[in-house]
């Protein structure tokens, strides 16, 4: 956990303890109050996000096609 200071608010809203670190508006809702804190710290100090199931999981294409450039163009085509 970093040593630098800063403001976080904790709120329990229908039986989960919400953390939110005010600087980044990182925001935890879980239902044990040491969790939530310690997900927020996780969250706040990580580099990286290499971890997080968002920007890890696979995307899913026929690779017959490059909707880069223009997906309206793409849309009509196929549709």
């Amino acid at each position: 956990m970093s040593t630098e200071r800063r403001k976080i608010t904790l709120t329990q809203e229908e039986g989960l303890w919400k953390a939110v670190d005010e600087e980044t508006d990182v925001e935890v809702r879980m239902e044990d109050r040491q969790d939530s804190l310690a997900e927020l710290d996780r969250l706040v100090d990580a580099d990286d996000f290499s971890d997080d199931p968002f920007f890890t999981a696979p995307t899913f294409t026929t690779g017959d096609c490059n909707v880069s450039e223009n997906v309206d163009e793409h849309l009509n085509e196929s549709g």
